[in-house]
């Protein structure tokens, strides 16, 4: 059992694959940090801010004890890792060019830092959907309802759809 893990992610926005990561990296490690941080990669096309996708985390994860949602301090993941004095860092594989991409990136980090410890979890096969896949259903007008906690579902559907829900009170023929 590791003492301190780190799961990173951009989380835009999470989704219960993410969420199931975060289950399952708890079962090998007594804490878990989930920083929610920019990826390099992804910089000019976050659809939510970071405050908006680490609030998400925090909603979405609250209750689970020994989880912790942080902001990373810097966009090095392995400054990150060293930051919190964590000893494993947990990645989720969905297939094999997961896998690949996931072991070339950790390679570069290793550079870094060899020290880094990266623990791979296997999620063949469930909650296997990315958050791209999630904002294109959306755009699509597909209900991620399945995907994703209700509350990250309305604000989906409010930033790219401009869908809005109201709740209307009042007994029959009131006048609503």
């Amino acid at each position: 059992m590791f003492k301190r893990g780190l799961v990173a992610l951009s989380g835009d926005p999470i989704h219960n694959g993410h969420i199931d990561l975060v289950r399952e990296s708890k079962t090998r490690a007594k804490e878990v940090l989930v920083a929610v941080a920019n990826n390099d990669e992804k910089k000019n096309s976050y659809l939510f801010s970071l405050k908006e996708r680490t609030d998400f985390a925090r909603r979405a994860l609250n209750g689970m004890e020994g989880v912790k949602v942080v902001n990373s301090p810097t966009e090095i993941l392995s400054d990150t890792y060293l930051h919190f004095g964590c000893d494993a860092l947990f990645r989720g594989i969905r297939d094999d060019k997961d896998q690949a991409y996931e072991e070339t990136q950790m390679g570069y980090h290793k550079m870094i830092y060899p020290k880094l410890n990266p623990v791979y979890l296997s999620f063949r096969g469930r909650n296997t959907i990315s958050s791209s896949a999630v904002k294109a259903f959306v755009q699509h007008h597909i209900d991620v309802a399945q995907h994703v906690p209700i509350f990250v579902k309305r604000a989906l559907e409010e930033k790219i759809s401009f869908q809005y829900k109201i709740g209307v009170t009042g007994g029959i023929a009131v006048g609503k």
